[in-house]
């Protein structure tokens, strides 16, 4: 099929879009930098400063280092006005759900975390992200019209092109559910949904722990087991949906039951639940995340041993991964610090002490607490990497 060729206007726009993206990733820049990293003409980066100005997108930037040794004039600097447009960005999951709304600049003016009810379905978590986002708009009196975007991490498997959670089994009705949609249709603003476990990966990889990665394979605890990869800047997905539903990984044939209806699934061992299900005979732990709490001076040896036991099924779980991805890391996520580190810490040892990889370069292994403002910043993200495609 042959393509059609690219109109005027769409060049244009795909400039000015290129022009902005990098005024946008610096604290100032100047004309003649842009026309460097471009390769455009100063002529038409001119006008793409003049237009982004007078739209308000950009602003002097005063704050610019000048070397007077310098002969000439001194140049002009331009950053991000960060009044000019906002974002929101929202994660939820079976227990709760949060939302951040950032100004243009990436700075959080508005934060907030809620508690979902006990076995919730899916109309009435729509209506709490329905409610978090009014009370976001109410609290910072930012209309609506100024807002570029909501970006969703929503938990299960996610059809992205179609903004739909294709199944969730933990919140009731919430299978074939069309959450972009229902959302847009509400507020009047575009909506972009991935899975929570991508957009985790997301605010780590450019925020977080995982900052320096080049490439990163994310695992996620919480109420199942999520994952996904990070390679050269970019989520993988599949056919337009997300994947790495590592929860559902065969881990032994005839093993633990899992919810799923199959028998032996990485969930059924690696699952907040199942970690409850054995340290609460040794312990009386109630949710995983009091671990951090309950368990700041000294941790039980028979908790540790419950702990390195589950490590041991995820250092298998994670050879496979890396003979199949070849991440250069991998970012273990839990609601507890303690959790996270500690497996962190089991894995590594088993791999090395067992040889499980392959001889060659090895990949390292970091963890860190699930941060729901942290959660939203990537899904925030979502509309912005969009906005500027």
């Amino acid at each position: 099929m042959k393509k059609k060729p690219l109109r005027s206007e769409n060049i244009r726009e795909a400039n000015e879009k290129l022009v902005l993206s990098l005024i946008h990733k610096t604290s100032g820049i100047s004309q003649s930098e842009v026309v460097l990293q471009t390769g455009l003409k100063p002529p038409t980066v001119f006008r793409i400063f003049s237009m982004l100005e007078e739209a308000g997108f950009i602003q002097v930037s005063h704050d610019q280092p000048f070397d007077s040794d310098k002969k000439g004039r001194r140049p002009v600097y331009y950053s991000i006005n960060p009044k000019s447009m906002y974002v929101i960005g929202i994660d939820f999951w079976s227990r709760s759900a949060a939302i951040v709304l950032e100004d243009f600049g990436g700075n959080a003016i508005y934060q907030h975390t809620r508690p979902l009810v006990a076995k919730p379905n899916a109309e009435d978590t729509l209506d709490v992200i329905g409610e978090l986002i009014e009370s976001s708009l109410a609290a910072t009196r930012v209309n609506r019209d100024r807002i570029l975007g909501i970006g969703i991490g929503a938990p299960g498997q996610v059809d992205i092109d179609e903004g739909r959670v294709i199944f969730y089994s933990r919140i009731e009705g919430m299978k074939d559910f069309a959450l972009g949609a229902r959302i847009e249709q509400k507020f009047d603003i575009p909506v972009t949904v991935h899975n929570n476990a991508a957009v985790i990966a997301l605010s780590g990889f450019r925020y977080g722990i995982a900052h320096d990665s080049s490439s990163l394979l994310t695992i996620l605890i919480r109420s199942g087991v999520g994952g996904s990869f990070i390679h050269e800047k970019k989520l993988m997905v599949t056919n337009g949906a997300t994947i790495l539903e590592l929860g559902r990984i065969s881990v032994e044939l005839s093993g633990e039951n899992c919810e799923c209806s199959g028998k032996g699934c990485l969930e059924a061992y690696l699952s907040e639940d199942a970690f409850l299900d054995a340290i609460q005979p040794l312990y009386p732990l109630k949710d995983i995340s009091e671990l951090d709490s309950l368990m700041v001076d000294e941790i039980p040896a028979p908790i540790l041993e419950v702990i390195r036991s589950k490590g041991k099924i995820l250092s298998q779980t994670m050879r496979s991964l890396y003979h199949l991805f070849g991440p250069k890391s991998f970012l273990i996520v839990t609601r507890s610090q303690i959790l996270s580190k500690l497996l962190s810490k089991f894995v590594d040892e088993i791999i090395t002490k067992d040889q499980l990889i392959c001889p060659g370069p090895r990949f390292t292994i970091l963890s860190t607490k699930y941060d729901p403002t942290l959660a939203c910043r990537g899904a925030a993200d979502l509309v912005l990497d969009q906005f500027f495609s």
